[in-house]
């Protein structure tokens, strides 16, 4: 068995890997908002009437316009899924957020 293994990679390293394999190429927002919430979350949460948000912008540089786009970007490959204004973390981002290290693809014959 073959194993693959990144070492010292930052959360933006991790979700851009992470993304490409399962959504595709995710834009620089997209990544940027991504990671953030992965940052950001609870469990992969993240409730986007918290006073963080306002954080999160700031951190990010980015308006409300390109924020709410970017939202519906990611809902749309399903990055992300969204019930009101709880924005929950596909599973997969949902391990990177909750500060696992690893998990393992495998590919049985």
């Amino acid at each position: 068995m073959r194993k693959i293994t990144f070492k010292n990679k930052s959360l933006k390293d991790k979700v851009k890997l992470i993304g490409y394999l399962f959504f595709g190429k995710l834009s620089d927002n997209e990544l940027k908002l991504t990671t953030a919430l992965a940052e950001c979350s609870n469990s992969g949460q993240f409730d986007l009437k918290s006073p963080e948000l306002v954080y999160l912008k700031d951190k990010l540089k980015i308006n409300d316009q390109t924020f709410a786009v970017t939202i519906h970007r990611l809902t749309s490959k399903k990055v992300i899924s969204k019930t009101g204004s709880l924005v929950i973390l596909h599973p997969i981002l949902s391990v990177l957020a909750d500060g696992e290290n690893s998990f393992m693809i495998n590919f049985d014959n």
